[in-house]
């Protein structure tokens, strides 16, 4: 055990874990963290490709004791939630994904802002937080419910991937075209070190039990993420969602001047960019204080007076 796992492992024992029913018979974890006192503030998390709602733990915990509701979910066959049906049994070890429709990626988020509704309230301002992929499917939901969320905050956004993260030329035929008798499982193209550079972090991730990282998916899957990217595409001129960008300058995954450029580009959304010093996975690095930090003041800024 590590400092690391014991903060982790204390975080997520402070959270409230639900099964919620979604479409199709799956259902998708949800975990809450409530502060002591009255809430001020709700926050729904999205989580990444390969990652999970229980990655958030460290951050939402830190959250729930400024005063600010965090509700982590699990994106159906990532972490503890169901999914469709996959055509045959993965080639290999660890969590595996089918997800060939890319409304599965969008799935529990309205049922999660409905319960946030009914358990806080109208006037309690909500944001919507994602990170790296679960950006893509954050810009669609804010672009279809304008209404909805009063603020938003994407960690080292996806929209813009460095090629070194896409799949290999003869994995991408595949995708592309598809043939009988060939193995619809292709390993996530994600390096464990590529989110931190921290050891104890590291091992974490490492540590399928602990982390439930996702290690496979279909190139049905990935047909389906590229019907989702001409969707966030078109989205994303319709956010006028308040939006906070945080960009881990060590990132080497993420494009960020890319991203920046994007989103000054073809976003409507008042836009604030901050830049912090840290690997892909602000919650696991050095600048996690300062990413909590410019998290928790931008989330309570959307409260009345």
């Amino acid at each position: 055990m590590s400092a690391f796992s014991d903060e982790f492992d204390t975080a997520l024992s402070a959270s409230e874990a639900e099964m919620l029913p979604a479409s199709a018979g799956w259902s998708q974890r949800v975990r809450w963290w409530w502060p002591a006192t009255a809430p001020l503030a709700g926050v729904l998390m999205l989580h990444g490709m390969q990652s999970n709602g229980r990655w958030f733990s460290r951050s939402a915990a830190a959250l729930a004791r400024r005063g600010i509701v965090a509700v982590a979910l699990d994106r159906p066959s990532s972490g503890e939630s169901s999914g469709p049906t996959p055509p045959s049994p993965p080639p290999g070890t660890g969590l595996a994904a089918h997800l060939p429709d890319p409304e599965s990626f969008l799935s529990g988020i309205t049922e999660v802002h409905t319960q946030l509704r009914q358990r806080l309230g109208r006037d309690i301002p909500l944001t919507l937080m994602a990170n790296c992929f679960g950006a893509r499917a954050a810009i669609i939901e804010l672009g279809r419910h304008p209404d909805r969320w009063q603020r938003a905050l994407f960690t080292a956004p996806g929209t813009d991937m460095h090629p070194r993260t896409r799949p290999p030329w003869r994995d991408i035929a595949r995708i592309l075209l598809p043939l009988p008798g060939i193995s619809p499982w292709l390993r996530v193209p994600l390096q464990d070190t590529w989110f931190t550079d921290q050891p104890d972090a590291l091992a974490w991730i490492q540590n399928d039990v602990a982390s439930a990282s996702l290690r496979w998916i279909t190139t049905a899957t990935l047909r389906a993420t590229r019907r989702l990217d001409r969707a966030w595409k078109t989205h994303l001129p319709r956010i006028s969602t308040p939006l906070h960008l945080l960009l881990a300058e060590r990132d080497v995954m993420t494009r960020n001047d890319r991203i920046e450029k994007r989103f000054r580009r073809d976003g409507q959304s008042p836009l604030k960019i901050s830049r912090l010093p840290s690997e892909h996975m602000l919650e696991f690095g050095s600048a996690h204080p300062l990413a909590l930090d410019l998290m928790a003041e931008w989330i309570h800024a959307s409260e009345p007076g």
